[in-house]
């Protein structure tokens, strides 16, 4: 068969966590209230905030949100400075403000809230709120990663390998990696597959670089399903096998990868481990023609 595209897909994402809250429920909601009016605690403002926040008990109410959060956040409550940063953030019940977002952050943050220390560096890394610095969104990753945030340590890890903060360093970019993606972070797994693919901050590895793949293609991410589809199309890595490398690609192809909707195409134009079909390779060099790929364009002008 021709050969199938060799470059292998990058990808330097950058992770944002989600917040997940506790959450009054409404069986508790009056006494919430209540206790928040009578008692003027930062425990109970902070759960009258998270009530209207996630709509428990009452019906969603942003404003409400930001204003009890405030309220239990100027008492010097670490949660509540965190979710009242996320409104600024996302401008959720007021005006969207990336200053008063990492206003609010910093002073979370300082209180040792790993939460907040990601969010304060991720502004720092993309300048939302502060001047951007790499060096003070490193050190607040790093503050973050030592409190259990694993999101951070890909972060980290990326930093390293972009050389953002301080110089290119693979071998640490590679330790932080594998540390994300033992706990998970499906695009440090991706990247680790990457380093051990090309040798760098590690020995070549080409089956640790197919394990790290299918691990992060298992859990939907198509870059790796398409890198993961050129191994076994090649024999990289893996036994070459062309109904898994077909199966990998359909998979990234499904997910919008123009690359693997031209590679598929290729191997029903050539009949490899699929039934030849012209329609289904037209099909496919059409979507990936689509997606400005010149290769894709040129086949499907061969066979239109």
């Amino acid at each position: 068969m021709k050969k199938l595209l060799t470059t292998i897909t990058l990808c330097f994402c950058f992770n944002f966590p989600v917040l997940a809250e506790e959450a009054a429920t409404s069986s508790v909601f009056d006494q919430t209230y209540q206790d928040a009016i009578e008692q003027n605690t930062a425990i109970a403002q902070h759960k009258l905030g998270i009530a209207y926040n996630e709509g428990q008990g009452v019906k969603q109410n942003y404003e409400q949100a930001k204003e009890w959060f405030e309220k239990a956040a100027k008492q010097g409550l670490v949660e509540a400075q965190y979710n009242l940063a996320m409104l600024y953030d996302y401008g959720h019940g007021v005006e969207q403000s990336f200053v008063n977002a990492a206003r609010w952050y910093e002073k979370a943050a300082k209180q040792d809230y790993a939460p907040a220390q990601y969010k304060l560096g991720s502004m720092y890394y993309e300048g939302h709120g502060v001047k951007q610095n790499f060096s003070d969104a490193k050190k607040w990753f790093k503050k973050a990663a030592e409190h259990g945030e694993v999101n951070a340590l890909y972060n980290l890890g990326l930093m390293s390998e972009l050389g953002q903060g301080s110089k290119k360093n693979y071998r640490n970019a590679f330790e932080y990696y594998l540390q994300a993606a033992n706990n998970n972070v499906v695009a440090a797994q991706f990247r680790l597959a990457f380093l051990y693919q090309n040798g760098k901050g590690t020995t070549q590895d080409l089956a640790q670089a197919a394990v790290w793949y299918e691990k992060a293609a298992l859990q939907d991410f198509t870059n790796a399903q398409y890198n993961l589809a050129i191994m076994f199309a090649n024999g990289s890595g893996v036994n070459q096998d062309l109904d898994q490398a077909k199966t990998w690609f359909e998979k990234a192809a499904g997910r919008g990868s123009a690359a693997a909707q031209y590679d598929l195409g290729m191997m029903y134009y050539e009949g490899n481990a699929i039934e030849k079909s012209d329609d289904k390779a037209k099909e496919y060099f059409k979507s990936a023609c689509d997606k400005n790929m010149r290769q894709a364009c040129e086949a499907y002008k061969k066979i239109d």
